[in-house]
């Protein structure tokens, strides 16, 4: 855990602890008598990430107290949450001690941990701590807030939960929904105080399950965005253009003539945007990128994957660190679904399997259990289930290193760990070392190239689509979905060659946005770097197509109509930018496979229809959606926009408008997958993608029909 989110969480435990004293010694004055009753505190922390698409987490604590006990027999306290409970501690009349706890998901499928207490307890104190998924989408923030119900009928039954919530200062809740989905009113999460820097809402007597949140900064932004694109729709719309149009041929003349130093004085920028010359860019930039890596890897730093409560990590870091000097630690709270790719690029070079709660295991087994192969060392606590212990061993009996206790390694221990990792140290080729910050700025470089190998592999893309001296439409379909497979495939395999060199991912697809430590892309301040990715295939895609010379043509006047269109609605800040919000929320993980189960309003449930039909035709041309997600709608989707690439220029003047932002953007989303490095997703995705693509391509064409019918008539009124 980060040291910033850990002294968040110390303050965040100590102020619920000061509540806890206070709240039972109010309700026991003038009484000596025990009440046995629980009061039960929690607190969600939300440090919101304004992104176009990345993600975050909430750090939730939690404290159950009993401060005056009367108990004629032992009894169960139940602590039942959406979110798994981790990092739990129990103080029984008032000394730290272990009390018997079972962890397992219910029947209701919620996160459940029995406590038993003995019956000479005369005081009780349960802390506990939970990590929540997020989502920053259109520089808004979703957060999630967890259900979390206690219930024990030896002392009270089901006490109620007093739970707040804390966000930066400056933080604006724009909407409200229940864990079903429902709208609720801005007053369900009443403000309940401030600090210099965060503010307080009550969540007590509401139901609020989903919260959308957003910077106070975002409204007046949105409407001068609005404003500005309002005025180009009336100006495009009226054809009032002219001078705008001038003014951009200007800027359009001034770059296509711009002469870099030490290049020819005839030499255009516009020159190189031909499909072979891009192609060769692309495939040097490939080259840089693996000859840094060659030169500058491996990662000279220890990387461990540790599967133990977060109360442990300390010690089991500082144990380790005796072993083999510095070393890093990776946590299932900062990534566990990537696992598989991170260890086949040989990032991790122990895994440590220790007290990891059951209820979590149960959830992140899928993703780990299955690549443990990949890691050289894997270090085994004896307090480990006997049946995971046992599957382990059986799976990988070679790699594997019993301790009795991985905080305080034994003599023993450290030089069976030792050994096996020397057996499987990897140096550089050429015997250079460059050193913990020498290899941060190769990662750094290498992060930076890995953003121009999707712009220029994008950009090749879209000037094959638009090459002039395409002939048959046959050919030209094969040629363009031939290239859009093969820069993809490429550009994947170019990730985890160097990936694989670096022992480093480049860029990862569900770490937090504000990771800087799992990815060379982190290390730039873009978390697994999704949203840079996004851009660089947008703009590659799109000065590819309307940038090559003699290619596509688009009048700016219907390029100015269609983007001003479409800014008005996505980034309105009123009913018709949430409609819109809504209905691309379907689109982000959080929402439509996380704890919000319901319907947001009829545009969510659209855009679920729209990917539960990518989903199926996936599946039914031999995908399968697992528990390790093997079937990727993003992929699929990409894969589906080669097809009306290759039709563009068949389109109308709106339409194919229309065309080249959804294809442009569709191919960004292929930017942001590429860094998923997944290639057994990538050939799952390729056949059912261009299924799909052609039903896409038959609606924009018959939209052109009807475009070209229309302006045909009105010419012949006019």
């Amino acid at each position: 855990m980060p040291p910033r989110r850990r002294s968040a969480l110390g303050a965040l435990v100590a102020t619920l602890l000061v509540l806890i004293l206070l709240l039972p010694s109010a309700s026991v004055r003038g009484q000596s008598q025990a009440t046995n009753t629980l009061n039960v505190v929690v607190q969600v922390h939300v440090s919101p990430v304004y992104d176009f698409y990345g993600s975050g987490t909430a750090v939730v604590v939690g404290v159950i107290s009993a401060s005056s006990l009367s108990l004629s027999q032992p009894t169960v306290v139940k602590l039942l949450s959406t979110s798994t409970p981790t990092g739990v501690t129990t103080v029984v009349n008032g000394a730290v001690q272990g009390i018997p706890q079972f962890s397992f998901v219910n029947a209701e499928g919620l996160h459940e941990v029995d406590f038993n207490v003995s019956a000479d307890a005369t005081s009780l104190l349960i802390t506990f701590h939970e990590s929540v998924a997020g989502s920053g989408f259109l520089w808004r923030y979703i957060a999630v807030v967890p259900y979390i119900e206690v219930e024990s009928p030896g002392l009270g039954g089901y006490p109620p939960v007093t739970t707040t919530m804390t966000v930066p200062s400056g933080t604006v809740l724009s909407q409200l929904y229940t864990a079903r989905g429902g709208g609720l009113p801005s007053n369900s999460a009443p403000f309940s105080g401030s600090t210099a820097d965060q503010s307080t809402y009550s969540l007590t007597s509401s139901n609020v399950g989903l919260i959308v949140m957003q910077s106070n900064l975002f409204v007046p932004a949105s409407i001068a965005i609005t404003s500005v694109a309002l005025a180009v729709l009336v100006l495009a719309g009226l054809n009032l253009l002219p001078e705008g149009q001038l003014a951009l041929t200007k800027i359009s003349d001034l770059i296509k003539g711009l002469r870099i130093p030490g290049i020819h004085r005839r030499f255009r920028l516009r020159a190189i945007l031909r499909p072979r010359k891009l192609l060769a860019l692309f495939i040097l930039c490939s080259l840089i990128m693996a000859a840094g890596a060659v030169l500058g890897g491996p990662n000279p730093r220890v990387t461990v994957y540790v599967l133990a409560a977060p109360t442990s990590m300390t010690a089991i870091q500082s144990s380790l660190k005796n072993v083999t000097g510095n070393v890093q630690v990776i946590t299932p709270s900062e990534d566990f679904t990537d696992f598989a790719v991170m260890s086949s690029v040989g990032q991790f070079s122990i895994v440590v399997v220790s007290n990891y709660p059951s209820a979590s295991l149960a959830e992140v087994s899928p993703f780990i259990l299955g690549s443990l192969g990949n890691v050289p060392v894997i270090v085994v606590n004896s307090s480990v289930d006997s049946t995971l212990k046992s599957t382990i061993g059986t799976l990988y009996g070679s790699s594997v290193v019993p301790v009795q206790n991985v905080d305080n390694l034994t003599a023993g221990e450290k030089s069976a760990i030792a050994f096996d990792l020397g057996q499987s140290s990897r140096s550089n080729i050429l015997g250079i070392s460059l050193g913990e910050k020498g290899f941060e700025a190769l990662a750094a470089s290498e992060a930076v190239l890995s953003m121009a190998l999707v712009f220029l592999g994008f950009a090749y893309l879209g000037s094959v689509a638009a090459d002039p001296e395409s002939r048959r439409d046959l050919s030209h379909l094969v040629t363009v979905i031939g290239a859009g497979i093969f820069v993809f495939v490429f550009s994947e395999a170019v990730y985890v060659g160097v990936s694989s060199l670096l022992r480093f991912p480049l860029s990862l697809h569900a770490v937090s946005s504000d990771a800087h430590d799992l990815t060379a892309i982190g290390a730039l301040g873009f978390g697994g770097g999704s949203t840079p990715r996004l851009a660089a295939g947008f703009l590659g895609a799109l000065v590819g197509l309307v940038g090559t010379e003699g290619g596509l043509s688009l009048r700016k006047s219907d390029f100015a109509l269609v983007s001003a269109t479409l800014i008005l609605i996505v980034a309105n800040p009123f009913s018709i930018g949430q409609f819109a919000f809504q209905a691309l929320l379907g689109f982000i993980p959080l929402v439509s496979v996380g704890p919000v189960a319901g319907q947001l309003g009829a545009a969510y449930t659209s855009s679920l229809s729209l990917k539960e039909f990518i989903l199926g035709v996936g599946s039914a041309l031999g995908g399968s959606i697992t528990p390790t997600y093997l079937l990727s709608a993003g992929k699929t989707l990409f894969f589906a926009s080669l097809v009306p690439l290759a039709y563009l220029k068949k389109l109308g003047r709106t339409t194919t408008a229309i065309a080249v932002l959804a294809v442009a953007l569709i191919a960004g989303d292929g930017g942001v997958r590429v860094g998923e490095m997944t290639p057994d997703k990538t050939v799952i995705a390729i056949l059912p993608g261009l299924a799909i693509g052609f039903a896409f391509a038959a609606v924009l064409l018959g939209l052109g029909v009807v475009e070209k019918y229309v302006r045909g008539n009105w010419r012949s009124k006019g």
